[in-house]
Protein backbone atom coordinates (compact mmCIF):
# COMPACT_ATOMS: atom_id res chain seq x y z
CA UNK A 1 0.00 0.00 0.00
CA UNK A 2 1.29 3.47 -0.70
CA UNK A 3 1.03 6.62 1.37
CA UNK A 4 -1.76 8.67 -0.06
CA UNK A 5 -0.99 12.25 -1.51
CA UNK A 6 0.09 14.22 0.58
CA UNK A 7 -1.17 17.45 -1.29
CA UNK A 8 -4.37 16.96 -0.84
CA UNK A 9 -6.65 18.53 2.32
CA UNK A 10 -6.87 16.11 5.26
CA UNK A 11 -9.73 13.73 5.10
CA UNK A 12 -12.36 14.66 6.99
CA UNK A 13 -15.18 11.93 8.59
CA UNK A 14 -17.61 14.37 8.72
CA UNK A 15 -17.29 16.33 5.55
CA UNK A 16 -17.11 12.57 3.83
CA UNK A 17 -20.42 11.93 5.52
CA UNK A 18 -22.16 14.95 5.01
CA UNK A 19 -21.77 14.18 1.25
CA UNK A 20 -22.04 10.37 1.16
CA UNK A 21 -25.17 9.88 3.45
CA UNK A 22 -26.80 13.31 1.53
CA UNK A 23 -26.54 11.48 -1.82
CA UNK A 24 -27.32 8.05 -1.13
CA UNK A 25 -29.96 8.38 1.72
CA UNK A 26 -33.01 9.67 -0.64
CA UNK A 27 -32.73 6.59 -2.46
CA UNK A 28 -33.26 4.31 0.84
CA UNK A 29 -36.63 6.48 1.47
CA UNK A 30 -37.88 6.26 -1.96
CA UNK A 31 -38.19 2.79 -2.72
CA UNK A 32 -40.93 1.83 0.00
CA UNK A 33 -42.96 4.15 -1.45
CA UNK A 34 -43.25 2.71 -4.85
CA UNK A 35 -46.28 0.51 -4.78
CA UNK A 36 -44.47 -1.52 -1.67
CA UNK A 37 -42.90 -3.83 -4.50
CA UNK A 38 -40.02 -6.23 -3.41
CA UNK A 39 -38.12 -5.11 -7.00
CA UNK A 40 -38.48 -1.18 -6.64
CA UNK A 41 -37.29 -1.45 -2.75
CA UNK A 42 -33.86 -3.44 -3.87
CA UNK A 43 -34.13 -1.45 -7.26
CA UNK A 44 -33.40 1.86 -4.74
CA UNK A 45 -31.59 0.22 -2.06
CA UNK A 46 -28.95 -0.76 -5.04
CA UNK A 47 -28.95 2.78 -6.49
CA UNK A 48 -28.17 4.18 -2.73
CA UNK A 49 -25.08 1.77 -2.74
CA UNK A 50 -23.55 2.87 -5.71
CA UNK A 51 -24.41 6.80 -4.90
CA UNK A 52 -21.46 6.12 -1.95
CA UNK A 53 -19.26 5.68 -4.87
CA UNK A 54 -20.57 8.60 -6.77
CA UNK A 55 -20.05 10.52 -3.42
CA UNK A 56 -16.48 9.41 -2.99
CA UNK A 57 -15.88 10.09 -6.58
CA UNK A 58 -17.11 13.82 -5.95
CA UNK A 59 -15.50 14.45 -2.11
CA UNK A 60 -12.11 13.14 -3.88
CA UNK A 61 -12.35 15.40 -6.90
CA UNK A 62 -13.80 18.89 -5.37
CA UNK A 63 -12.85 18.38 -1.54
CA UNK A 64 -10.20 15.99 -0.44
CA UNK A 65 -7.88 15.39 -3.81
CA UNK A 66 -5.90 12.75 -2.67
CA UNK A 67 -6.37 10.03 -5.10
CA UNK A 68 -7.27 6.35 -4.91
CA UNK A 69 -3.71 4.77 -4.51
CA UNK A 70 -4.60 2.58 -1.39
CA UNK A 71 -8.12 2.12 -1.92
CA UNK A 72 -7.26 -1.60 -3.42
CA UNK A 73 -8.08 -1.73 -7.08
CA UNK A 74 -7.06 -5.05 -8.14
CA UNK A 75 -8.71 -8.35 -8.43
CA UNK A 76 -6.56 -10.14 -5.25
CA UNK A 77 -6.26 -13.86 -5.90
CA UNK A 78 -8.60 -16.52 -6.47
CA UNK A 79 -7.75 -18.11 -2.83
CA UNK A 80 -9.73 -15.15 -2.05
CA UNK A 81 -12.64 -15.56 -3.20
CA UNK A 82 -13.24 -19.41 -2.36
CA UNK A 83 -12.46 -18.04 0.88
CA UNK A 84 -15.34 -15.30 0.99
CA UNK A 85 -17.92 -17.61 -0.79
CA UNK A 86 -17.53 -20.28 2.00
CA UNK A 87 -17.76 -17.96 4.49
CA UNK A 88 -21.05 -16.81 3.30
CA UNK A 89 -22.24 -20.13 2.47
CA UNK A 90 -21.42 -20.79 6.29
CA UNK A 91 -23.13 -17.33 7.55
CA UNK A 92 -26.31 -18.26 6.03
CA UNK A 93 -26.99 -21.71 3.84
CA UNK A 94 -25.14 -23.71 6.76
CA UNK A 95 -27.46 -22.98 9.17
CA UNK A 96 -30.48 -23.46 6.80
CA UNK A 97 -29.28 -27.05 5.74
CA UNK A 98 -28.92 -28.05 9.63
CA UNK A 99 -32.52 -26.61 10.21
CA UNK A 100 -33.88 -28.77 7.50
CA UNK A 101 -32.33 -32.13 8.72
CA UNK A 102 -33.57 -31.74 12.18
CA UNK A 103 -36.93 -31.22 10.34
CA UNK A 104 -37.50 -27.79 9.90
CA UNK A 105 -38.14 -27.69 6.26
CA UNK A 106 -39.87 -24.41 5.80
CA UNK A 107 -37.33 -24.24 2.56
CA UNK A 108 -39.13 -27.21 0.75
CA UNK A 109 -42.80 -25.66 1.61
CA UNK A 110 -42.04 -22.57 -0.53
CA UNK A 111 -39.96 -23.98 -3.69
CA UNK A 112 -36.92 -26.37 -4.26
CA UNK A 113 -33.38 -26.23 -3.90
CA UNK A 114 -32.80 -25.94 -7.65
CA UNK A 115 -35.59 -22.69 -7.47
CA UNK A 116 -33.53 -21.03 -4.57
CA UNK A 117 -29.95 -22.09 -6.43
CA UNK A 118 -31.24 -20.02 -9.22
CA UNK A 119 -32.51 -16.92 -7.19
CA UNK A 120 -29.37 -17.09 -4.74
CA UNK A 121 -27.61 -16.52 -7.96
CA UNK A 122 -29.50 -13.71 -9.64
CA UNK A 123 -29.13 -11.63 -6.69
CA UNK A 124 -25.64 -12.56 -6.35
CA UNK A 125 -25.14 -11.55 -10.05
CA UNK A 126 -27.49 -8.33 -9.40
CA UNK A 127 -25.38 -7.01 -6.19
CA UNK A 128 -22.10 -7.22 -7.47
CA UNK A 129 -22.32 -3.72 -9.07
CA UNK A 130 -23.82 -2.30 -5.96
CA UNK A 131 -21.66 -3.77 -3.73
CA UNK A 132 -18.79 -2.07 -5.27
CA UNK A 133 -20.46 1.08 -4.87
CA UNK A 134 -20.18 0.58 -1.30
CA UNK A 135 -16.79 -0.88 -1.09
CA UNK A 136 -14.80 1.33 -3.13
CA UNK A 137 -16.42 3.62 -0.81
CA UNK A 138 -16.50 2.47 3.18
CA UNK A 139 -13.48 0.73 2.78
CA UNK A 140 -11.14 1.74 -0.20
CA UNK A 141 -11.46 5.11 0.52
CA UNK A 142 -12.67 5.70 3.77
CA UNK A 143 -11.42 3.27 5.94
CA UNK A 144 -7.87 4.17 4.82
CA UNK A 145 -8.32 7.72 5.18
CA UNK A 146 -9.29 7.04 8.98
CA UNK A 147 -6.31 4.90 9.35
CA UNK A 148 -3.88 8.26 8.40
CA UNK A 149 -4.31 9.58 11.73
CA UNK A 150 -5.83 6.82 13.84
CA UNK A 151 -4.48 3.37 15.23
CA UNK A 152 -5.79 0.18 12.95
CA UNK A 153 -8.68 -0.88 15.69
CA UNK A 154 -9.89 2.50 16.77
CA UNK A 155 -10.37 3.36 12.58
CA UNK A 156 -11.85 -0.10 12.01
CA UNK A 157 -14.72 0.30 14.92
CA UNK A 158 -15.23 4.25 13.65
CA UNK A 159 -15.71 3.02 9.95
CA UNK A 160 -17.74 0.35 11.41
CA UNK A 161 -20.17 2.57 13.52
CA UNK A 162 -20.38 5.23 10.18
CA UNK A 163 -21.01 2.09 7.99
CA UNK A 164 -23.95 0.95 10.73
CA UNK A 165 -25.79 4.48 10.62
CA UNK A 166 -25.73 4.53 6.78
CA UNK A 167 -27.93 1.46 7.22
CA UNK A 168 -30.76 3.33 9.57
CA UNK A 169 -32.90 4.33 6.66
CA UNK A 170 -33.22 0.88 5.55
CA UNK A 171 -33.41 -0.82 8.77
CA UNK A 172 -36.24 1.35 9.07
CA UNK A 173 -37.66 0.77 5.70
CA UNK A 174 -37.17 -2.93 6.02
CA UNK A 175 -39.05 -2.97 9.44
CA UNK A 176 -42.23 -1.75 8.07
CA UNK A 177 -42.07 -3.74 4.63
CA UNK A 178 -41.47 -7.30 7.44
CA UNK A 179 -43.99 -6.45 9.47
CA UNK A 180 -46.83 -6.01 7.07
CA UNK A 181 -46.29 -9.20 5.49
CA UNK A 182 -44.60 -11.69 8.69
CA UNK A 183 -46.11 -9.67 11.27
CA UNK A 184 -44.24 -6.82 13.69
CA UNK A 185 -42.81 -9.70 15.95
CA UNK A 186 -41.02 -11.40 13.22
CA UNK A 187 -39.53 -8.05 11.77
CA UNK A 188 -38.46 -6.67 14.68
CA UNK A 189 -36.10 -10.25 14.79
CA UNK A 190 -35.05 -9.76 11.29
CA UNK A 191 -34.29 -6.76 11.83
CA UNK A 192 -32.79 -6.17 15.62
CA UNK A 193 -30.27 -9.21 14.24
CA UNK A 194 -29.55 -7.66 10.87
CA UNK A 195 -28.57 -4.20 12.85
CA UNK A 196 -26.54 -6.34 15.46
CA UNK A 197 -25.05 -8.23 12.58
CA UNK A 198 -24.27 -5.26 10.52
CA UNK A 199 -21.77 -3.77 13.20
CA UNK A 200 -19.77 -6.85 13.23
CA UNK A 201 -20.37 -7.01 9.49
CA UNK A 202 -18.31 -4.05 9.41
CA UNK A 203 -15.46 -5.33 10.61
CA UNK A 204 -15.15 -8.06 8.94
CA UNK A 205 -15.75 -6.38 5.33
CA UNK A 206 -12.79 -4.22 7.11
CA UNK A 207 -10.56 -7.64 7.60
CA UNK A 208 -11.69 -9.20 3.82
CA UNK A 209 -10.44 -6.12 2.16
CA UNK A 210 -7.09 -5.45 4.67
CA UNK A 211 -6.18 -8.77 4.10
CA UNK A 212 -6.66 -9.34 0.50
CA UNK A 213 -5.71 -5.55 -0.16
CA UNK A 214 -8.66 -5.63 -3.02
CA UNK A 215 -11.81 -3.57 -3.33
CA UNK A 216 -12.97 -6.37 -5.91
CA UNK A 217 -12.87 -9.41 -3.98
CA UNK A 218 -14.30 -7.20 -1.05
CA UNK A 219 -17.13 -6.50 -3.16
CA UNK A 220 -17.74 -10.07 -4.64
CA UNK A 221 -17.88 -11.01 -0.94
CA UNK A 222 -20.22 -8.30 -0.11
CA UNK A 223 -22.09 -10.18 -3.21
CA UNK A 224 -22.06 -13.29 -1.51
CA UNK A 225 -23.29 -12.15 1.83
CA UNK A 226 -25.94 -9.74 0.24
CA UNK A 227 -26.82 -12.93 -2.09
CA UNK A 228 -27.14 -15.70 0.08
CA UNK A 229 -29.11 -13.63 3.08
CA UNK A 230 -31.35 -12.00 0.88
CA UNK A 231 -32.03 -15.09 -1.41
CA UNK A 232 -33.13 -17.36 2.09
CA UNK A 233 -34.82 -14.51 3.51
CA UNK A 234 -36.75 -13.61 0.59
CA UNK A 235 -38.06 -17.60 0.25
CA UNK A 236 -38.41 -18.23 4.16
CA UNK A 237 -39.82 -14.96 5.01
CA UNK A 238 -41.93 -15.48 8.26
CA UNK A 239 -40.74 -18.81 8.48
CA UNK A 240 -37.24 -18.53 9.33
CA UNK A 241 -36.22 -21.56 11.83
CA UNK A 242 -34.61 -20.46 15.15
CA UNK A 243 -31.02 -21.38 13.78
CA UNK A 244 -30.83 -19.04 10.52
CA UNK A 245 -32.55 -16.42 12.78
CA UNK A 246 -29.82 -16.01 14.90
CA UNK A 247 -26.92 -17.62 13.61
CA UNK A 248 -25.33 -15.43 11.38
CA UNK A 249 -25.40 -12.30 14.15
CA UNK A 250 -24.51 -14.55 16.59
CA UNK A 251 -21.23 -15.32 13.94
CA UNK A 252 -20.84 -11.86 13.01
CA UNK A 253 -20.24 -10.64 16.84
CA UNK A 254 -18.19 -13.16 17.99
CA UNK A 255 -16.48 -13.25 15.07
CA UNK A 256 -16.46 -8.82 15.10
CA UNK A 257 -14.22 -9.00 18.66
CA UNK A 258 -12.51 -11.53 17.81
CA UNK A 259 -10.78 -9.18 15.12
CA UNK A 260 -10.59 -6.09 16.53
CA UNK A 261 -8.56 -7.53 19.11
CA UNK A 262 -6.02 -10.18 17.80
CA UNK A 263 -7.10 -9.29 13.88
CA UNK A 264 -3.66 -8.43 11.65
CA UNK A 265 -4.61 -4.99 10.92
CA UNK A 266 -0.77 -4.17 9.28
CA UNK A 267 -2.60 -2.76 5.55
CA UNK A 268 -3.80 0.03 7.75
CA UNK A 269 -0.77 0.24 10.02
CA UNK A 270 1.46 1.06 7.16
CA UNK A 271 -1.17 3.93 6.44
CA UNK A 272 -0.95 5.75 9.59
CA UNK A 273 1.39 8.79 9.37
Amino acid sequence: MHKENNKGRPFSLSIYILIVFGLSWPFFIIGPFMGGDLFWVYLFNSIAMIMVTIGTLIADRFVFKRGFKNSGLNWGKPIHYIIVFGFAFFLYVFPAIIEYFIGYAYLFGVMGWDQILILMGILIVATIIPGFGEEFGWRGYMLPGLAQTRTPRKAVLIHSIVWWSWHIPALAMGWIIIASTGGAIVALTIILGAAVSIFGLGVVFAYVWSRSRSVAVASMFHAFNNGLKDSLQIVGIGLLGPLSSIWSSIVMVILGVILIWKGNWETLEKLKK
